[in-house]
């Protein structure tokens, strides 16, 4: 059985981010650079979608670590891991943040991700 995605429904350019491996870039300067940076390619097409905050736990050994406020719908990319952050642009025209908490690719197939997110609103 092949998982397929029905590129319709990838409607928000996403542009993804992950922060070096340590100790970090380093700056010329005898310092490391620790911002994240762009994967390559940096952007991508994705489906996002806001979830119910009451459904939406992340348990880990009996408390909650985080809650899980959006779940994003993208072509398989092996980059993607649980430092990787989403920034895309909503309706509103307001710059949003996701951060990956959960990853998953269905029948263990390389064509889809899910991936389960929270927004850290300022």
């Amino acid at each position: 059985m092949r998982v397929r995605v029905d590129a319709s429904r990838l409607t928000q350019w996403i542009r993804l981010e992950a922060p070096p491996p340590p100790p970090g870039i380093p700056d010329g300067e005898g310092g490391y650079i620790d911002t994240p940076q762009p994967l390559a390619p940096p952007t991508d097409w994705a489906a996002i979608e806001p979830v119910s905050s009451t459904t939406a736990e992340l348990p880990v050994a009996g408390s909650i670590i985080g809650a899980l406020t959006h779940h994003v719908l993208l072509r398989y990319r092996p980059d993607i891991t649980l430092k990787t952050q989403l920034t895309f642009v909503d309706q509103a025209r307001r710059t949003r943040r996701l951060y990956v908490r959960s990853l998953q690719a269905p029948l263990e197939q390389a064509e889809l991700l899910h991936l389960w997110c929270e927004e850290q609103v300022a």
